[in-house]
């Protein structure tokens, strides 16, 4: 639960300054997501491997559902990026784009970039939270969102990821 909390927090910023930079307006959006997750996700039982979705993420309206789901996907790309990658940090694309002189190819951007710790080399993400398993199609669109990202403040980004997070059965 650490990591997800950690991971849900400090989705999008480039350093925990940025988490809590707006004082009591920071502490409320902190509450926000803590309790989105713990909103949508529980363990079965203490010894649990697995999250599963909550009975009140169940009763969401479909529209409130794809809210939280992509904050979801957002979260877990973030965990899987830090842990698996070495990218602890993913920044939001359309946030610090002018910041950072990324190039983009047409209108349609990838969610996130980060850089990797160690190697500086950028890596992309476009992620997709879901209620079930993607389709090839739906892979195959993520990936070619991702793939728009070419290069941040001059340097070719090394990875495109297209990634979901959905629930299984």
């Amino acid at each position: 639960w650490d990591e997800v909390i950690w991971a849900a927090l400090t989705i999008g910023r480039p350093s925990t300054h940025h988490v809590f930079q707006h004082g009591a307006s920071s502490r409320y959006e902190a509450i926000f997501r803590l309790s989105l997750v713990r909103m949508a996700l529980e363990q079965y039982g203490p010894t649990a491997k697995r999250l599963r979705r909550t009975e009140a993420y169940k009763g969401l309206d479909p529209t409130e559902k794809g809210a939280v789901s992509y904050f979801l996907g957002m979260t877990f790309c973030k965990l899987f990026a830090s842990k698996l990658l070495a990218t602890p940090w993913l920044l939001h694309l359309d946030v610090f784009k002018g910041q950072y002189s990324a190039s983009v190819l047409g209108r349609s951007r990838p969610d996130l970039f980060g850089k990797q710790t160690g190697t500086g080399q950028w890596h992309v993400f476009e992620t997709k939270g879901r209620a079930s398993k993607p389709s090839q199609a739906d892979r195959g669109k993520a990936k070619a969102q991702a793939n728009r990202l070419i290069s941040i403040g001059g340097t070719t980004c090394t990875l495109h990821v297209g990634a979901f997070t959905y629930f299984s059965a």
